[in-house]
């Protein structure tokens, strides 16, 4: 092994970065943002299956999805709050159907809490986004 590649994977044990191609643009975040806010990311970075992405560090991770909404959902998982913007709903919606398809479940409930209590706003129920799950 090079010292170079050497270095390179010493590095890459050191930070948790990774590169996500989502529709062809290319994200740059950490594992831990990833796998702290989402049940697929969760999976994908586990120890079993680390191994085979650890051989080529600089390999990006293609992800056929929208780049629009992944853009806004990659912002709610790293400050971990709705950050969904008000004036289109249409990216909302893909937002929430993205949320939905890497397990983003807490974005999901809060949302589905914010849409009940907006829907019934004298109500005291003890899980709103219960409501939405049946």
């Amino acid at each position: 092994m090079s010292a170079a590649n050497s270095s390179r994977k010493r590095s890459r044990a050191t930070t948790d970065r990774v590169l996500l191609n989502v529709g062809g643009e290319v994200f740059q975040t950490t594992i831990s943002t990833l796998s702290g806010s989402s049940a697929f990311f969760a999976r994908k970075f586990s120890s079993e299956w680390r191994g085979a992405a650890e051989e080529d560090e600089d390999c990006e991770i293609f992800l056929d999805r929208d780049a629009d909404s992944f853009r806004v959902l990659l912002s709610c998982m790293r400050h971990r709050t709705a950050l969904l913007p008000e004036n289109d709903t249409l990216l909302c919606t893909r937002v929430l159907l993205e949320a939905e398809y890497l397990g983003v479940d807490w974005l999901l409930q809060l949302v589905k809490s914010a849409a009940f209590q907006n829907m019934h706003p004298h109500s005291d129920a003890a899980e709103p986004h219960a409501a939405f799950d049946e």
